[in-house]
């Protein structure tokens, strides 16, 4: 089979997945709006503080940081594609094309979408292929450097060495997973990276511009999984470890400022999903392509990311002996559910390909 028809068989056969994927959460998500619509309506004082605090927590503490590593990244893009076109045995060790060795690198230290962003941008290019682009989404969407060492360390738990212990148990984690994907980019790759851009005045104008735009786009997702999440703790009683672990599903930064209060152990679990405010992010910068792999993906980060930091912190800080037996059942729980999605996935691409050679006759 050549490469143009394996390429073609994936996304057929990966399309149904998505697609079930996509109105499963499209349903979720209208719920929420609905449900945030109506508790607007009845609590509008309390859903208006919460808005309000969680405009101060994304201008305070995330948009800062963040914004200063996407302008710089989108500047230096030119210069990092040509780095990583004369460096081929970098490209070959994760099993990436140039365009690749970029995401993974914005992923890692740039932040949230930043990976899924360049990824929409290569592949409208044609810099990059589908498959390849779902093998990394998982991995190359993290938080960022500034944001886990300068906003969850120093100004959440107010302890800048576990912000940056975060930021290395999350990039170990990512380039485990990384390194373990590389066969599934075998004979997926675009081979295509044009000369890149010389950098001008132009386009650092237009790199500031689109981080500025970007920053806009993240904050409103803040506000309104943060307004989803305050609401539903509130309505259903909850508090405490519940309500912070309901956060972390729903969005990393107002889930890593519940934790910092009352859980600062388990961060590594809630930087390692990043919640669904970030998964809709990817999806909306990726093009809506590309997000086969991720839940699965994330849940393997969510269990590695998570133990690895909990283990770390509890030998430097020291935790109680409950906690260790939570943070194994989360790690467990998380790693068994990734499997079951992959699974899942690779049970759907089957009974596609099926129907496609019956139909072939």
């Amino acid at each position: 089979m050549g490469k143009s028809s394996h390429i073609y068989l994936y996304n057929y056969m990966t399309g149904a997945v998505q697609i079930r994927t996509k109105k499963a959460f499209t349903a979720l998500v209208c719920a929420m709006a609905a449900y945030v619509a109506a508790t607007a309506l009845i609590f509008p004082l309390r859903t208006s503080a919460s808005v309000g605090a969680a405009l101060i927590l994304s201008i305070k503490k995330v948009i800062p940081p963040l914004f200063a590593f996407s302008a710089a990244y989108r500047i230096i893009y030119p210069a990092l594609l040509k780095l990583f076109s004369k460096t081929p045995r970098l490209c070959r060790l994760f099993g990436v094309d140039a365009g690749g060795m970029c995401m993974i690198f914005s992923g890692l230290f740039s932040g949230f979408p930043m990976g899924a962003v360049l990824f929409g941008e290569l592949y409208r290019s044609g810099q990059i292929t589908e498959e390849e682009g779902s093998s990394l989404m998982p991995y190359v969407n993290c938080a960022g450097a500034s944001f886990l060492i300068g906003s969850v360390g120093a100004q959440m738990t107010k302890n800048i060495g576990a912000g940056a212990l975060l930021f290395v148990c999350q990039s170990a984690a990512a380039v485990i997973f990384l390194l373990a994907s590389k066969r599934e980019r075998r004979g997926a790759l675009s081979h295509n990276t044009p000369a890149p851009a010389p950098i001008t005045p132009s386009h650092v104008a237009r790199a500031i511009s689109q981080s500025g735009a970007s920053m806009l786009g993240i904050a409103s997702f803040i506000v309104f999984f943060s307004v989803v999440g305050d609401s539903l703790c509130a309505d259903l009683f909850i508090d405490g470890g519940l309500a912070a672990a309901v956060r972390c599903a729903l969005e990393i930064s107002s889930g890593a400022s519940a934790l910092s209060e009352c859980g600062r152990a388990y961060l590594g679990f809630c930087v390692g999903f990043s919640g669904l405010s970030v998964y809709m992010q990817c999806d909306l910068a990726s093009g809506g392509v590309a997000m086969g792999r991720y839940l699965s993906g994330k849940l393997y980060m969510c269990g590695a990311c998570g133990a690895s930091f909990f283990w770390l912190y509890s030998l430097i800080y020291g935790v109680d002996n409950g906690k260790i037996v939570v943070a194994a059942a989360l790690s467990i729980a998380a790693i068994c559910g990734g499997f079951a999605i992959k699974k899942r996935n690779k049970r759907e691409k089957f009974k596609n390909l099926k129907k496609t050679v019956e139909k072939s006759f």
